[in-house]
């Protein structure tokens, strides 16, 4: 059997058919007088036969398809959270939101909102870096007379979770 990089003398015919079983493409290489060179044969989302002609005449081919690709789902958003869901007015607290799985080459933007951003404040957005499932940020809180709760959301895609954030005035304890 002659395979890529294999020593042996004749030619090479490479016949690529698409999916259609159209005939895409045909080349013809050599005579080779030694070592076939490993880049004559490339990989392709087509079928390529090798037909190879050895110089006593003898003929062989294989059919090489191409490697099944197997699609890679795409992360979704699966949570929200914050580091507290209760703060005192001027204080901050920690968001971090979480993917399915890594996010992938360049990263994945996830929207950030605010019900009320004089009293909870968001970025826009925040990205989740290439390779990693969750990212932090941070939410910044405003002063308030009486406790109030502000709806704090993330999207992506269809997706949107969300978390209350209620921030109480400074001279009064937490709201538990």
């Amino acid at each position: 059997m002659v395979r890529q990089g294999s020593h042996s003398n004749g030619q090479v015919t490479l016949l690529t058919v698409g999916q259609d079983s159209t005939l895409r493409s045909q080349s013809t290489y050599g005579p080779f007088n030694g070592w076939i060179p490993q880049d004559l044969v490339t990989h392709s989302s087509n079928t390529t036969y090798l037909l190879w002609t050895h110089t006593s005449g003898r003929a062989q081919i294989w059919v090489m398809k191409p490697d099944p690709i197997t699609p890679v789902p795409d992360p979704s958003l699966v949570s929200f959270t914050l580091s507290s869901n209760y703060t005192k007015g001027g204080n901050q607290v920690t968001g971090t939101v979480m993917l399915s799985s890594g996010a992938p080459a360049g990263g994945i933007v996830i929207s950030l909102k605010s019900s009320d951003p004089s009293i909870a404040t968001v970025p826009t957005s925040v990205t989740v870096p290439a390779g990693s499932n969750k990212a932090h940020f941070t939410v910044s809180t405003g002063q308030v007379l009486l406790p109030t709760t502000v709806n704090l959301s993330a999207t992506y895609k269809t997706v949107t979770e969300t978390q209350e954030l209620t921030v109480s005035p400074i001279d009064t304890p937490p709201i538990f």
